[in-house]
């Protein structure tokens, strides 16, 4: 109950923003589990509108909205799910972004893999205490970058 009150004594602009991070969330995990990545990415790319020209959210917002929303999300949501989130809606404020996936050896020599993604020189989602044990795949640079997603 105290959530709803919360909810309901927001600005109407801050419910939007975090009614769609939630559905889009959603969606992008679902996509993860029943579709390949470039159907995933294929649908994702149908959703995406037209980047704006001056951001209704600051970059803190959008960052604000995915980690309440993944708070609440019914069994959280991954990293990967979380970066595909924000990438979207990076890109749909105007905002550059790298989403950057690692990969690193863990404890018993099993394959860890991890998302984040990286904004105005910063990392804005994914951060780990010990993220720099996970090696970018790729040339050591972004697996995907900027608004090559949605080109």
């Amino acid at each position: 109950m105290k959530q709803l009150r919360y909810f309901l004594k927001m600005r109407w602009c801050e419910r939007g923003l975090l009614l769609y991070t939630f559905t889009l969330l959603t969606g992008v995990r679902l996509g993860l589990r029943f579709l390949s990545f470039e159907q995933l990415q294929k649908a994702v790319t149908r959703l995406q509108r037209k980047p704006l020209d001056k951001p209704s959210y600051t970059l803190e917002g959008v960052v604000w909205a995915i980690n309440l929303c993944t708070k609440y999300m019914p069994g959280g949501a991954k990293c990967l799910a979380r970066a595909l989130t924000v990438q979207h809606l990076l890109y749909w404020q105007g905002y550059p972004f790298e989403i950057v996936i690692g990969v690193a050896k863990g404890k018993h020599n099993q394959l860890e893999a991890h998302a984040w993604v990286k904004s105005e020189n910063r990392i804005v989602v994914g951060w780990l205490p010990d993220l720099e044990r996970f090696r970018p795949l790729g040339n050591g640079t972004a697996a995907i970058n900027s608004f090559a997603m949605f080109a």
